[in-house]
């Protein structure tokens, strides 16, 4: 995440298999709280699922501890917050927030600099930087997949409004052989998300909607 380690609180919490992170504006008080029930959800939240077959430690189980702790702070009134899961990413609100936007600056839910993530290949070449501008009870996803090798190599980045929508859609994306097709590309769309296909080749597929540069992607406002 993009925010400095003097200005943010952090903390991770294994969760059966995922190591879930939680990155916030200092203050001791929703700290404190955001650490209680961040926890809680690790423990409890992965507990339920872990004798699910192909459940603990997937991609599924990272998605559902995302999405169910984001909904826990949301129902604790907090506005700023980034959780992070093995790579990625579930954020509202700003690392910086502000009570009032500076002047030029567009008005936002959150009056501060998005939360930034990065996308990188499994070979850690650095694709994209991605600002999250996500707002209380609409939180704005990012989801890295990779698969392949050597020549069918793929990494594939999701934006979406939550994290199980984009655990869905990357595995959509990276299960079609080929190009993704205007139904993968309807699918994405449809679905309020965008997609960055990175292929073997180095060459990038974009779906409508994917932010450009310097632009932060705005969670579209709903659930999955």
């Amino acid at each position: 995440m993009n925010a400095e380690a003097r200005d943010i609180f952090r903390a991770s919490f294994p969760a059966h298999g995922v190591l879930l992170g939680l990155d916030m504006p200092l203050d001791d008080d929703e700290a404190r709280a955001a650490t209680e029930v961040v926890q809680r959800i690790a423990t409890e939240t992965a507990t339920r699922w872990e004798h699910t077959p192909g459940t603990l430690g997937s991609t599924a189980l990272r998605a559902r501890i995302l999405d169910e702790a984001g909904e826990a702070l949301d129902q604790l009134g907090l506005v700023h917050w980034a959780l992070s899961a093995d790579g990625d990413v579930l954020a509202s609100g700003s690392p910086r927030p502000r009570r009032t936007p500076d002047p030029g600056e567009p008005l936002t839910p959150f009056f501060g600099e998005p939360w930034l993530a990065s996308v990188a290949t499994d070979l850690g070449r650095r694709v994209a930087d991605v600002g999250l501008a996500g707002t209380p009870g609409y939180p704005a996803a990012l989801t890295v997949r990779h698969r392949g090798d050597e020549d069918t190599r793929r990494t594939v980045a999701i934006l979406a409004p939550s994290a199980r929508v984009g655990d869905e859609l990357a595995g959509l994306i990276l299960g079609t052989r080929g190009e993704p097709g205007e139904e993968a590309e309807a699918a994405v769309t449809v679905r309020g998300a965008a997609a960055l296909l990175v292929r073997a080749d180095g060459s990038l597929f974009i779906t409508p909607g994917w932010p450009a540069a310097g632009s932060p992607w705005v969670s579209p406002g709903h659930r999955p």
